[in-house]
């Protein structure tokens, strides 16, 4: 078998360039999104207790008996493409004599609850 051309040989190089500069970029995009999943990670972290203060002084002033707050999310899509959205309850606070019920609301689909989804709708 003859050995490879100059030309060839030169084309392998600048292929085996390219494709570690690309596994690099690949590398470096990987790192940026890990960094960025931390700080979002944080914020949550931070953002907790605040949360938790707001909903205890919710049930205080309307003497409810829980407080829960809902994030909606995209969970799936039909064969079109159109989203469905969910709810997960993520934050929950209940006066003395009730259990927390959050773990019951992941994935949550308020498309069935028209006066839900109205308010998304609305804006409001």
């Amino acid at each position: 078998m003859l050995g490879k051309s100059m030309t060839e040989e030169k084309i392998d190089d600048r292929r085996k360039i390219l494709l570690d500069e690309y596994r690099e970029g690949e590398k470096e995009e990987a790192l940026r999104k890990d960094e960025l999943h931390k700080r979002k990670m944080r914020q949550r972290l931070k953002i907790a207790p605040l949360v938790s203060r707001e909903l205890k002084d919710i049930l205080i002033d309307l003497n409810a008996s829980r407080a829960i707050v809902g994030e909606m999310h995209n969970g799936t899509n039909n064969l079109n493409g159109m989203p469905f959205l969910f709810v997960d309850a993520v934050f929950e606070e209940v006066s003395r004599d009730n259990e927390y019920i959050s773990e019951e609301y992941n994935n949550f689909n308020i498309g069935k609850y028209p006066f839900i989804s109205n308010h998304f709708e609305e804006g409001t």
